[in-house]
């Protein structure tokens, strides 16, 4: 989308300091926006980044591990 868009790819995350207190980080794909590895790459690495920092603040909505082999 960002592509055909021909805008900037960016990830952006929100986590959770304290009860009142939240960090928002923002980082830009480093990747050409055709680039569908490099994009992964900057994808990963970026999760990685934020993980270190907040291993127990993730969680991913899609059921990676489902057991109904048909989907």
């Amino acid at each position: 989308l960002a592509s055909r868009l021909k805008v900037p790819v960016a990830f952006v995350y929100v986590m959770k300091e304290t009860t009142k207190h939240y960090h928002l980080y923002t980082r830009m794909a480093t990747a050409k926006q055709r680039d569908a590895q490099g994009l992964l790459q900057n994808y990963t690495q970026n999760i990685e980044f934020i993980l270190k920092r907040y291993p127990e603040q993730w969680f991913n909505y899609f059921d990676f591990w489902n057991k109904d082999s048909s989907v």
